[in-house]
C-alpha cells in the first residue's frame, strides 16, 4: 500500500478509537519503524518518549563497489598466463567465451593439443595430466 492510501486507512483506524502504537502501525502496514514514526507524526499522534529513537533514520551504510570487493581475493598463484588463458577453479582454461554470469568456458589444458600449447604451459599440462590420472574412476570431470 502506498503512503496516501496508508494514511487514509490509518486515519480511519485512529477514528475507530483503537490504541495505535508505533509497533502496531509498523506491523499493520508492513513498514519499518522509522516510516511508522514519520507517518504517525504526520497524523499528529503523540508518541511515548521511548519511541523517540525511531524519529531519526540512521545514515545509510556506504556499499563498496563490486570491483573493490573483487580485489579481496588472493592473486592468481600461476603468475602471468599467456593471452587467452585463465586459472578457474584450480584448472587452466583456454577461454572461448564467457557465460552471462561471467564464468569462462573453453578447453581445459589437458584437452588442448600438445603442439598448440605455448612453451610456458607445457609443464603445467604435464602436471594436469598426472593429476587427472590420479582421479578415482567414476569421479566426474569438473563441469567446464
Amino acid at each position: 500500500m502506498r503512503r496516501p492510501a496508508r494514511l487514509d486507512s490509518a486515519r480511519a483506524w485512529l477514528a475507530s478509537g483503537a490504541a495505535v502504537t508505533l509497533r502496531g502501525y509498523a506491523r499493520r502496514y508492513s513498514v519499518d519503524r522509522y516510516t511508522a514514526c514519520d507517518e504517525l507524526t504526520m497524523l499528529e499522534v503523540d508518541l511515548p518518549a521511548g519511541d523517540e529513537q525511531w524519529s531519526k533514520r540512521p545514515p545509510p551504510v556506504p556499499r563498496r563497489a563490486r570491483r573493490d570487493r573483487d580485489d579481496d581475493h588472493e592473486p592468481d598463484p600461476t603468475g602471468d598466463l599467456p593471452e587467452g588463458w585463465v586459472s578457474w577453479g584450480g584448472e587452466l582454461l583456454f577461454v572461448a567465451g564467457f557465460t552471462s554470469g561471467g564464468a569462462p568456458f573453453g578447453m581445459r589444458i589437458d584437452e588442448f593439443p600438445e603442439d598448440a600449447l605455448p612453451d610456458e604451459l607445457r609443464e603445467a599440462r604435464r602436471l594436469a595430466e598426472s593429476e587427472s590420472a590420479c582421479r578415482p574412476l567414476g569421479e566426474p570431470d569438473p563441469p567446464f
